[in-house]
């Protein structure tokens, strides 16, 4: 073992490709000399991992599924593991230590909606203590073998956090004082996630609200589900992409990946929280580890995970006016995530078309958004979906039918879905006309068989011609 971890190394560094820090008292290997520069500059650090390698990954997967079908069909059990839960909550202190973070098990498909795709557990040691000392740990052996190999993985997350904060202290003094507070040990909370195969994210690109946060591992096949923004200073959905691992494909060694969270900035730490999300899942069932190194004792009320593109955030929100009877107007074809032949369109009335609406203008402060912003907000406003925009395609132009003497000309655009609004409710402004958005086959424009309003003059040949591009 020891020879092959310095092979690994001496390649590495002979590559050129990462400048490694070994550790003898853990053995894990930090992919650069400076921590804090590299979270600063390029918003993650990369870690091998020769403690938990990918068959502990996959045992850890098997007893969480069989974990997840007990809570499922066992009623019984199920209230045992949320009443402990509740004990632990009442505790004020561990509340107020763990930011009201909630331990144990979370199906949101029960209780919230199905748009939820994912069934997770939080681990937290103190927790864990309290199911040890009940007869829950012992209600099925396969739940003492998953809170086992959780209370391995916990603590291996708090072996690394300590060796993190000790470089990052380095760089900043007082990091150190700030992670463990007035504890003697650090606060971690573990988390394992089992995500369903879904069309749109899999988890929305967001910050996270700890100090720093480990994303151990996944079973993708190709670590092609975790995207991440490098520029943290100016992030955007555009730059996300898969961080770059040495690791990964090392039969002795797993990949982990090490980001900022908000609360470093909270606490007046010059490091910016790394956006990232998961991207779609594409098979039946993808599994994930993460463990988040809090700030105890913090005010998190005041902490958004949520992540807004910011040229969304910059758009000046005006009343529309007229100029010369002229409205210009910008719509979006929105394409399925998953299936290349299909496309988002909505239906008012009997007709079919892209969402979209008048660009936003005041003449006062002679401000306006542009086409393509016009087109991002109303798939936000109309259709609940975030998207960047892939090509212009052509417009098209009508004259109103409520008054003739207004006119309007629509820039159609092509966009793909980058993150999904979970609170949107279709329909929310009664004093909009009702639109229903429907996903439609390419096969069904060619062949005529959608509907579209004849007073859009071009519009239907531009969908056609799109469709064709598609079709190749």
């Amino acid at each position: 073992m020891v020879h092959a971890k310095r092979a690994l190394w001496v390649t590495l560094v002979l590559a050129g490709l990462a400048t490694i820090i070994t550790s003898h008292a853990t053995e894990y290997l930090i992919g650069t000399d400076d921590v804090f520069r590299s979270l600063q500059t390029r918003g993650y650090c990369e870690i091998g991992n020769h403690h938990f390698l990918k068959d502990d990954y996959n045992e850890l997967y098997r007893t969480f599924d069989q974990f997840i079908d007990l809570m499922s069909n066992d009623r019984d059990f199920a209230i045992k593991i949320h009443t402990i839960e509740k004990d632990f909550l009442s505790i004020d202190t561990q509340k107020k230590r763990y930011c009201s973070a909630p331990p144990s098990y979370r199906d949101p498909r029960e209780h919230e909606t199905k748009r939820f795709n994912k069934i997770y557990f939080q681990f937290i040691k103190e927790h864990y203590n309290l199911l040890c000392d009940t007869e829950t740990y012992t209600y099925d052996p396969s739940v003492e073998s998953f809170l086992k190999n959780m209370e391995k993985l916990d603590a291996m997350a708090r072996e690394l956090f300590s060796e993190i904060i000790d470089r990052l202290e380095e760089s900043r003094p007082g990091i150190k004082a700030l992670a463990y507070g007035k504890y003697q040990e650090l606060t971690v909370i573990s988390k394992i996630v089992r995500y369903e195969k879904s069309e749109g994210w899999g988890t929305t690109p967001h910050r996270d609200k700890s100090c720093i946060s480990l994303i151990w591992d996944s079973n993708d096949d190709d670590d092609d589900s975790l995207l991440l923004c490098e520029d943290t200073q100016n992030p955007s959905f555009k730059k996300l992409k898969k961080p770059i691992r040495f690791f990964s494909q090392a039969e002795d060694v797993t990949s982990t990946i090490l980001i900022p969270g908000a609360a470093c900035s909270k606490a007046g730490i010059d490091l910016n929280p790394t956006i990232h999300g998961v991207a779609p899942i594409k098979k039946e069932y993808r599994h994930a580890v993460i463990s988040f190194l809090l700030i105890p004792d913090i005010d998190m009320s005041e902490i958004t995970s949520d992540f807004i593109e910011p040229s969304e955030e910059n758009v000046v929100k005006v009343t529309p006016k007229e100029f010369d009877m002229f409205f210009p107007s910008a719509k979006i074809v929105v394409r399925h995530p998953l299936d290349a032949e299909k496309i988002l369109l909505v239906q008012r009335n009997a007709y079919y078309e892209p969402a979209g609406g008048k660009l936003e203008i005041d003449f006062s402060t002679r401000t306006a958004e542009n086409l393509e912003q016009c087109a991002i907000r109303e798939a936000r406003e109309e259709l609940g979906l975030m998207v960047s925009i892939e090509q212009y395609i052509g417009s098209y132009y009508f004259f109103w039918s409520i008054d003739p003497n207004k006119f309007s000309s629509c820039a159609v655009f092509v966009g793909e879905i980058v993150a999904q609004d979970p609170a949107f409710i279709t329909n929310a402004d009664s004093s909009e006309l009702r639109i229903d958005p429907v996903w439609v086959s390419v096969n069904d424009i060619l062949d005529k068989k959608v509907r579209v309003d004849p007073l859009y003059i071009g519009l239907e040949d531009l969908l056609i011609d799109y469709c064709r591009q598609v079709k190749g």
